[in-house]
């Protein structure tokens, strides 16, 4: 779903803890890099320009990545 200022992230794992979140363009270029503490912080996507983006999340050496549009 697209976003304007706000990526929520789901999951269906009991706990996450510190984990690194990192956001690309289409070109792979990383546009936001940070680490969080906890699963159901948001991350502020409102200083992205519009258009589509990868989100890479990586907890315990393992890496998953999804795609989202920012409005």
């Amino acid at each position: 779903n697209p976003t304007s200022d706000n990526l929520f992230l789901s999951t269906d794992a009991v706990k996450l803890n510190n984990f690194t979140i990192k956001i690309y363009d289409l070109y792979g270029q990383v546009v936001e890099s940070t680490m969080l503490s906890s699963i159901d912080e948001s991350i502020d996507v409102s200083n992205l320009k519009n258009g589509v983006y990868f989100i890479q999340l990586t907890l315990n050496e393992k890496t998953y990545t999804a795609k989202f549009v920012k409005q």
